[in-house]
């Protein structure tokens, strides 16, 4: 049986800043017009993430979680193979889909 996950509506949201936001406010704090907890709360930017891209200097906005194994090219492509096979009568569930990842997977010669 599906869920649906409804996210708490009193979480903060993550990864909603902007890479723009997040240059402007590494170089406001690097000259020193302002401090990091400030320019966290002006940008809306966590502090967390501030002080961690500042210490880094990686101003790349990354996607959130671990990152596929299989590439995103490949993942694309097995994406349309599952949207291609999804037809009304034939619709797969999460075993099948998951037996299909997995011979992908082995086609490819990646390590799983």
């Amino acid at each position: 049986m599906p869920r649906k996950y409804k996210r708490k509506e009193r979480c903060f949201p993550r990864g909603e800043w902007a890479e723009g936001k997040l240059a402007e406010a590494i170089r406001r704090v690097k000259v020193g017009d302002i401090g990091i907890n400030d320019a966290a709360k002006y940008f809306s930017i966590p502090s967390r993430t501030l002080r961690r891209k500042l210490s880094s200097m990686d101003i790349k906005k990354h996607g959130l979680g671990p990152p596929s194994i299989l590439g995103n090219a490949n993942e694309k492509r097995l994406v349309a193979c599952v949207q291609r096979l999804s037809v009304p009568c034939f619709a797969r569930d999460r075993k099948q889909l998951r037996q299909m990842a997995f011979h992908f997977a082995e086609r490819l010669g990646l390590k799983h």
